[in-house]
């Protein structure tokens, strides 16, 4: 018994310190299930956090949009002033240049350019080619007036054969006369009429509103 006793005090000494390390290994599990409880407090926390991080960027969202459609609206509003003075600034800005430029190459009034001009424009005869075709007229003694380009498209329309009609436009207008024939072809009246309706629209520039 005595000796069973002592092997049985034996095995006592050799399991202490396998006792000992389960009981380490347990403080150190309860430790560890400790952190992973506090990890999730954390990590539940951190979701809440990012829930509402998330409702504050779907405002931000939300408002940036709100900014980018005004944006929007304003690029569109100013392009459709842009168009607006484009049509209207601009080409009467043009219309003033082109009236003031073949004034004072023929030696007649405003007035008088700008009726020239919109008959031309009404018949499809392009401003350089009036310009041109008024320039040599000068050269050839003519008088480029709405009276004198009436007496000349008269006698144009006067003339029935078409080559001696392409003769006269070429004496008179030099290269650019073929292409003043839709005007030459109105005859005096007409080019009077659309002159008279371009004063009436308001389309004939005076001095001061070139100015």
């Amino acid at each position: 018994i005595k000796d069973s006793k002592k092997e049985v005090s034996g095995l006592e000494d050799d399991i202490k310190p396998v006792n000992t390390a389960l009981d380490k290994m347990e403080d150190e599990a309860k430790g560890a299930a400790a952190g992973l409880d506090k990890m999730g407090d954390k990590l539940k926390s951190t979701g809440n956090s990012a829930d509402t991080a998330g409702d504050k960027f779907d405002s931000l969202m939300t408002a940036f949009t709100g900014i980018n459609q005004a944006v929007q609206l304003a690029q569109q509003a100013y392009a459709a002033l842009e168009g607006v003075y484009d049509r209207v600034i601009t080409q009467t800005v043009e219309y003033a240049e082109e009236v003031r430029s073949l004034s004072r190459a023929i030696g007649a009034t405003p007035e008088e350019a700008s009726k020239l001009i919109q008959a031309a424009d009404d018949v499809k005869v392009s401003f350089e080619d009036l310009n041109t075709g008024m320039n040599i007229a000068i050269r050839n003694g003519l008088s480029p007036t709405i009276a004198g380009m009436g007496a000349l498209a008269d006698e144009y329309v006067a003339i029935e054969d078409p080559i001696k009609r392409t003769e006269f436009l070429l004496k008179n207008f030099g290269r650019s006369g073929a292409n003043l024939a839709p005007l030459m072809e109105l005859g005096a009246d007409g080019i009077r009429e659309l002159g008279d309706a371009a004063e009436e629209t308001g389309l004939v520039l005076s001095q001061d509103a070139i100015d």
